[in-house]
């Protein structure tokens, strides 16, 4: 493991459960500029890219059945048009120097928005010192998927803190326990349900469906296999798979090399349950399927077991691969040719 994992991105997994502590306390001591009244609010936008992004969705996925106001996430260097004064607005960015992120900053300021910055540093922390803008330092020195409860618990803390939702105390506090259970059986348990999943994936292309209201859980994992594995996947959702993805198990035969995963939630409803249940039943003639189900009660908790679950899936494929998890080589490279051709063309324009 440590040939492989030279940047120790291990430990930094098995820290998941006390940031999350850290990233409350955080939000807690946050100081941003007084906000409207709750009322004056008509929409709610998180704009970031990458691993700052997918905090948006899982919030937006987890506060869907409470939050009266619309959420919205932005990964674009420009805003959606409906952003006016009514909107509040949280620029995450975690080195601080993501390019759409900055463009999307500049347009929050022309179009009034209540902004609130969430960066380790950077440019964006300059310039929202510049502009006196809110903004909320959190730590340095990890790869910006790894900040995960950084990203998404400060924002909830906040968003509580300003009368929009209702006070998280003891769904965090569930969440942070059952983190903790996921982790001691992954450390403990020699073939634990992530290695399995893990061994199942390998030299296949794993296929991801979860129901719509999980939606952002896939997506995450589907990020993971990406960065940390090195590995190309797919996700769906269901009910809609149901709709059009499923007629295309039938062919080609390369469905053999895939691998479906269904992401499974105890509090599922009854329709859904039939859809799973179906949805396998076709799918088990063409390629091998596995589940994983959450833990907890609360909404936060399950979420976050899935979560957790998933980016350990993806370390130990990683290690399947014979790679390291943390470098991000051809992000480097894109960012490397993007940079040396915008520097051409502002050369040529001279």
């Amino acid at each position: 493991m440590e040939n492989l994992d030279k940047s120790n991105m291990w430990e930094k997994l098995l820290a998941f459960p006390q940031q999350i502590k850290e990233a409350v306390e955080i939000g807690k001591k946050a100081q941003t500029a007084k906000r409207k009244a709750r009322s004056a609010y008509r929409n709610i936008i998180f704009s970031g890219m990458g691993g700052s992004a997918i905090a948006g969705e899982l919030l937006k996925g987890y506060l869907n059945n409470e939050i009266k106001i619309p959420i919205f996430v932005n990964r674009d260097y420009s805003l959606p048009n409906f952003v006016s004064s009514e909107t509040l607005i949280f620029v995450n960015s975690y080195s601080g120097n993501t390019e759409e992120t900055l463009a999307a900053y500049e347009e929050v300021k022309k179009k009034k928005a209540d902004l609130v910055v969430i960066s380790s540093g950077g440019e964006l922390i300059k310039k929202a010192q510049r502009d006196k803008v809110s903004f909320i330092t959190i730590p340095s020195g990890m790869p910006p998927r790894t900040a995960l409860a950084y990203s998404f618990f400060i924002p909830l803390i906040l968003l509580f803190q300003y009368g929009l939702i209702s006070e998280k105390k003891e769904d965090i506090g569930e969440t942070i326990l059952t983190l903790e259970k996921v982790k001691k059986e992954i450390m403990e348990e020699k073939e634990n349900e992530a290695k399995k999943v893990s061994l199942s994936f390998l030299n296949k292309l794993p296929i991801i469906y979860t129901a719509n209201s999980f939606a952002a859980v896939a997506i995450r994992l589907k990020q993971q296999l990406a960065e940390n594995s090195k590995t190309l996947s797919s996700v769906n959702f269901l009910p809609e798979m149901n709709h059009n993805e499923i007629v295309g198990w039938e062919f080609p035969y390369l469905l053999r090399d895939f691998r479906v995963l269904f992401l499974r939630d105890k509090k599922e409803n009854t329709p859904i349950k039939k859809r799973f249940c179906v949805s396998q039943e076709i799918i088990k003639e063409k390629a091998g399927i596995l589940e994983i189900w959450s833990r907890g009660e609360s909404l936060l908790a399950r979420t976050f077991s899935l979560v957790y679950i998933g980016d350990f899936i993806s370390y130990y494929l990683a290690l399947l691969n014979k790679v390291d998890p943390t470098p991000v080589e051809k992000i480097d490279y894109l960012k490397k040719q993007l940079k040396k051709n915008t520097n051409a063309t502002d050369n040529s324009s001279v």
